[in-house]
């Protein structure tokens, strides 16, 4: 007689490793951020001395993860966020906006 249980696979050996989700909530705000073409270009020294725009910030953070720095990944994938959502409030604010000339 053949007997034995049915096994269940091992969870933490078996499972895909998981993404930073810091970076995928930058990349979704991101990409609504460049569908309201409200990207902004910051200062961020870790990344370059000159501004860059969001998109170079998370490609960075997409890096520093696959890299294992996870503090710096999740860093600059939470700034990426903050930015792209304030770009998104100020593209809001200024919809209607037009060139005012006073007589």
């Amino acid at each position: 007689m053949i007997s034995g249980c049915a096994s269940r696979p091992d969870t933490e050996r078996d499972a895909a490793p998981t993404e930073n989700p810091s970076i995928v909530v930058a990349r979704a705000d991101l990409a609504a951020a460049k569908a309201a073409d409200a990207e902004w270009m910051v200062l961020e020294p870790r990344v370059d001395p000159l501004p860059v725009t969001l998109t170079t910030i998370l490609a960075r953070a997409e890096a520093a993860q696959a890299s294992g720095d996870v503090i710096l990944a999740t860093d600059l994938a939470d700034k990426v966020s903050r930015f792209a959502r304030l770009g998104l409030e100020q593209a809001a604010s200024q919809e209607g906006a037009a060139p005012y000339y006073p007589q």
